[in-house]
């Protein structure tokens, strides 16, 4: 059987019944959590903010969700303000808490995270955030306004020269990444081994594995230099390309902190600071986005006509462009093949089996004839309450510069002049 490498996603588990929701009714009185689930962010905040309205101190989950909502969109200081109300009402319980420890995350607040982090449970992350006290964590030095990382290799996935601590690597591109990974022996000859204590996370297809806190002192990235800087340490199981094995993976966590760009035609990462912002040009796409979590980023789109639905925008999928939660199989009419391969993800290997889909769109942004891999989804659809139907990456994006600008919650796709490879007129999917 072959070998696909099928990302690095990481993510909780949680036990739930599923039900496929990909739109709700445009009138009567719908439930806000069936709002919130249906991915109707819009209205489920509406419907949220009546219910706070209504109860008061007695509101202390809607305030919740209200928060919530907020740090999906990267609305800060109003996720903070609700998510330390909500915290107050619900001293209990440990979700307020873990997101508004996420949103002083998001503002590399590391100390303020810490206590929060801890008192949930979660131990090893609290004690790799205390360690940044009176530090500025990701400090960009210099004054360079941007920097250009060629790529090494394109196929099957982007990789980069990056330093870390001043030792040279080599490291895939993956927004199912979070912060940067570094296997363990290319962490130790880089001085960058020490470990604050692990984790276990569920990756592709389930599979569970461990990862480690620990922290370098610089990243170069082309011209900039990143000082304080948190890692992970695990394993890498990517097979090694023409140039080598591979030492690392930059996550979407380090491209937060830039105006980042993952040219995949012009065969660079683009860095520049998050002052500036992007725009979609005349033939290109903007897709608003959230993100979950301090990484997982999500979009409206269809499959074969099914949706509009909410996936998970993963681009480290080697050799296909989308993997399914299983319900989208019937509802998009997807033919699954009869020969199995195997799949390398973050925890092992998984068993997959491919697919061809006729359609596959972000907004406007629509592409034939797209690859997919059923068995890698890297659990529950509905992990964070609302439903995932799938993850969508590397053969979708690759026709595109893939621009993140995390200060309007927009992906913008631009298609080099003359590719027929990306259709669709510009439109931004809401």
């Amino acid at each position: 059987m072959r070998r696909v490498w099928i990302g690095w996603a990481c993510l909780a588990l949680a036990a739930v019944a599923l039900r496929p929701v990909f739109a709700v009714a445009a009138s009567g009185a719908i439930p806000a959590d069936s709002l919130f689930r249906a991915g109707d962010f819009a209205r489920a905040e509406e419907a949220y903010r009546a219910e706070y309205e209504r109860d008061g101190d007695d509101g202390g989950s809607a305030l919740l969700r209200l928060g919530e909502i907020a740090l999906l969109e990267n609305r800060l200081d109003e996720a903070e303000s609700r998510l330390r109300a909500a915290t107050d009402l619900l001293p209990e319980e440990k979700r307020p808490k873990l997101l508004l420890a996420e949103t002083h995350y998001r503002r590399d607040r590391f100390t303020a995270a810490a206590p929060l982090l801890r008192a949930a449970g979660r131990t090893a992350f609290a004690d790799q955030m205390e360690s940044f006290e009176g530090e500025a964590p990701y400090e960009i030095a210099g004054t360079a306004d941007s920097a250009v990382l060629p790529f090494l290799e394109g196929f099957p996935l982007p990789v980069v020269t990056i330093r870390v601590n001043g030792r040279t690597g080599r490291f895939l591109i993956d927004t199912g990444g979070s912060v940067l990974s570094l296997d363990p022996a290319f962490a130790a000859s880089a001085g960058a081994g020490r470990s604050f204590g692990a984790e276990e996370g569920v990756f592709a297809g389930g599979r569970r594995a461990m990862y480690e806190y620990g922290r370098a002192d610089s990243i170069g990235l082309g011209g900039f230099t990143v000082k304080n800087v948190p890692i992970h340490l695990k394993g890498i199981r990517f097979p090694p390309g023409p140039g080598g094995s591979i030492d690392g993976v930059i996550g979407t966590v380090v491209l937060y902190h830039f105006l980042s760009t993952i040219d995949y035609p012009g065969e660079r990462l683009v860095l520049r600071r998050r002052a500036e912002s992007a725009s979609a040009p005349p033939g290109g796409h903007e897709i608003p986005f959230r993100m979950a979590g301090d990484h997982f980023m999500v979009a409206r789109g269809t499959a074969n006509g099914a949706g509009p639905c909410l996936f998970l925008v993963d681009t480290g999928l080697a050799g296909g462009g989308f993997v399914p939660a299983d319900f989208l199989i019937d509802e998009a009419g997807i033919e699954l093949s009869e020969e199995t391969m195997t799949g390398i993800g973050g925890g092992g290997p998984v068993e997959i089996r491919s697919f061809t889909l006729d359609e596959l769109s972000l907004g406007g942004a629509r592409r034939e004839g797209i690859r997919g891999l059923h068995g890698g989804f890297p659990g529950p659809p509905d992990r964070w309450g609302f439903l995932l139907a799938g993850i969508i990456s590397h053969d979708y994006f690759n026709a595109w510069a893939m621009t993140f600008d995390f200060d309007r919650m927009r992906i913008v796709l631009t298609a080099p002049k003359g590719d027929s490879r990306a259709t669709g007129a510009a439109h931004a999917l809401r």
